[in-house]
C-alpha cells in the first residue's frame, strides 16, 4: 500500500510527540487509513489531513483524543 500520508497528519501533536512515528500508528483505525489512501490514490493529487508539523493550525482532523474540542465517543471507534 503506498504511503501518502506521514503520521503527524493523522494524530495530534500531544500523541505525536509522546509516542513518536512509529507507535503512533497504533492510534489510526487501519480500515479507515486504508480508506484515505483509495482516496488519495483516486483524486491523484496530494491533500492536506493536518499540517501543524509545517507550521499550520490543523490538528483534530484526524484522530481525535478526548482533549480536541471536535471530539465525541465514535472518533476513534475502530
Amino acid at each position: 500500500m503506498p504511503n501518502y500520508f506521514h503520521i503527524a497528519e493523522l494524530v495530534p501533536p500531544s500523541i505525536h510527540q509522546k509516542f513518536g512515528d512509529q507507535r503512533s500508528w497504533n492510534f489510526v483505525n487501519r480500515r479507515a487509513y486504508k480508506n484515505l489512501v483509495k482516496i488519495r490514490h483516486y483524486v491523484g493529487r496530494p491533500f492536506i489531513i493536518n499540517n501543524y508539523r509545517d507550521g499550520g493550525q490543523r490538528e483534530w482532523s484526524g484522530f481525535r483524543t478526548p482533549e480536541s474540542p471536535y471530539f465525541s465517543s465514535t472518533s476513534g471507534t475502530r
